[in-house]
């Protein structure tokens, strides 16, 4: 590129060459991709050696970079804090893109368009790429989304209600009712069928409500320490094993009880999710219902 460009991407840099007022700049991948992602401008670079945080600016944004860096980094704290260590850090890189361009991200970095880069309320987006850091790779036949998107989406609130304060969290949590209902509308096969079933049936995208919603009701349920725990166990058991929503059930009962299990039956392979939030059914009627199937499941 001519002499005062900079070439950002999410790769390792491993060389800068100058030569006749052009520079060279070579990048090596940090884990195989299945694309290339290159940004040229007169970036501005903040970065962070200890954690290899890279965060590319545009050249009049550059007062943005360090909140944005600050923000990579208190979001990994909470996660690893809650969840344990990511089970594949390559480092993260936050390229800025110009306003137009969409956002794109993998498991080495993202790239952020302007307006999203330049507005502290946006910050989620931030915090949600960096949850899908803690995903593991899916064994489902065809993904219904739950693993990635449910997870990192509901991951993406704990961390809003960290940092953002309980109204958000409980403003975005109500709101699942209303998204779910608006979705159902162009999309009525959601009403009856399973979270399961959401790949078979085109309908991914009802993962980052449905997946949200019912981590939510997990995690009343079960209370924050084994809601934590199960989390943890699974990315322990499954970072190096594609999981299916089997597994996690499975990982569910070992760490929770088996008591969850009807749960888990009823709202990823039925449709409880869907029909409590057609239903507006206040949280602790749902709690009290899991409750009364627990103490018929202890008499027996």
């Amino acid at each position: 590129v001519p002499k005062g460009l900079i070439v950002a991407n999410t790769g390792k840099l491993v060389g800068v060459l100058e030569e006749n007022n052009r520079v060279l700049y070579r990048y090596v991948s940090k884990k195989p991709s299945w694309r290339i992602d290159i940004a040229v401008s007169r970036f501005k670079v903040e970065s962070s050696r200890k954690r290899d945080i890279t965060i590319f600016a545009l050249e009049e944004d550059f007062e943005h970079a360090k909140r944005i860096l600050r923000e990579v980094e208190r979001c990994l704290q909470f996660y690893e804090a809650n969840f344990g260590p990511p089970p594949q850090w390559c480092g993260f890189t936050v390229i800025e893109l110009p306003e137009g361009y969409g956002g794109q991200a993998d498991m080495c970095g993202m790239l952020v368009a302007r307006e999203s880069f330049t507005d502290p309320g946006s910050v989620g987006g931030v915090y949600h790429e960096l949850a899908h850091l803690w995903n593991v790779p899916s064994g489902e036949e065809v993904p219904s989304r739950f693993l990635d998107e449910g997870f990192a989406s509901y991951f993406q609130l704990l961390a809003e209600k960290e940092f953002l304060g309980d109204e958000i969290f409980r403003r975005k949590i109500s709101s699942l009712r209303q998204r779910f209902l608006e979705l159902a509308s162009k999309k009525p096969i959601l009403l009856k069928i399973p979270v399961a079933e959401y790949g078979k049936y085109l309908v991914t995208d009802a993962s980052y409500i449905v997946g949200t919603w019912t981590l939510y009701v997990l995690h009343k349920i079960v209370g924050d320490y084994c809601f934590k725990k199960l989390v943890r166990e699974f990315i322990i058991r499954h970072k190096n094993t594609p999981a299916t929503l089997k597994d996690f059930k499975r990982t569910a009962v070992k760490v929770c009880g088996y008591h969850i299990s009807k749960f888990l039956n009823e709202w990823l392979f039925g449709t409880k999710a869907a029909y409590h939030l057609i239903k507006e059914t206040p949280l602790n009627k749902i709690i009290e219902l899991h409750e009364k199937n627990l103490n018929k499941f202890l008499r027996i």
